[in-house]
């Protein structure tokens, strides 16, 4: 009979709560259950997938809506449009919290940027990452600008502002959406 463990019981494990040597003195494990900034980090990650689900559903319900106009089936409203507009700032909005509450964890544990980063050819892997279409070459300059000049605590700043940003947007979309539903 095999035995299955959660992904939770897999990461409190003794094996995380060693000392693990990262080239730094003051460097922190991210994986360092309790201490470490992978809780935060991974629910800031689930809240932006999932703000990004529910702007792909509304989009998707957005074209049911203009199908229908098109072969004059009138039934269809955009109130699924606007509600998954709404449930994608919410996520957004709780993104914003994980990213106060991951840097909350990086004051309190004093966290360093790793003495390595400074050796890291940031624009090198920015060209391939590029080249291969994970990233935009002019967002992944902004990125290695900030991490040159003030480390992943500067990136952070940006990403929420960033994050803002989208959450006021999808507040504005959300309101001319209902605007037209209103006219419609």
């Amino acid at each position: 009979m095999e035995s299955h463990i959660s992904m939770a019981q897999f990461l409190n494990t003794k094996w995380l709560e060693k000392e693990i040597d990262m080239g730094g003195k003051n460097h922190q494990p991210c994986n360092k259950l309790g201490t470490g900034y992978l809780i935060e980090s991974a629910k800031l990650s689930m809240q932006l997938s999932k703000s990004l689900e529910h702007l792909e559903l509304a989009n998707v319900e957005l074209e049911d809506v203009l199908l229908g106009e098109i072969e004059n089936q009138k039934s269809n409203t955009l109130g699924p449009v606007v509600e998954n507009l709404e449930i994608s700032k919410v996520h957004l909005v709780a993104a914003i919290i994980y990213i106060d509450a991951l840097n909350g964890r990086m004051d309190k544990f004093n966290f360093q940027d790793l003495p390595t980063l400074g050796r890291i050819d940031l624009n090198e892997i920015g060209e391939a990452l590029s080249q291969q279409g994970v990233v935009r070459k002019e967002s992944w300059d902004i990125i290695r600008e900030t991490m040159e000049s003030g480390g992943f605590i500067r990136v952070l700043k940006i990403f929420k502002v960033d994050v803002r940003n989208m959450a006021e947007q999808t507040i504005e979309l959300k309101k001319a959406i209902e605007m037209l539903e209103q006219i419609a």
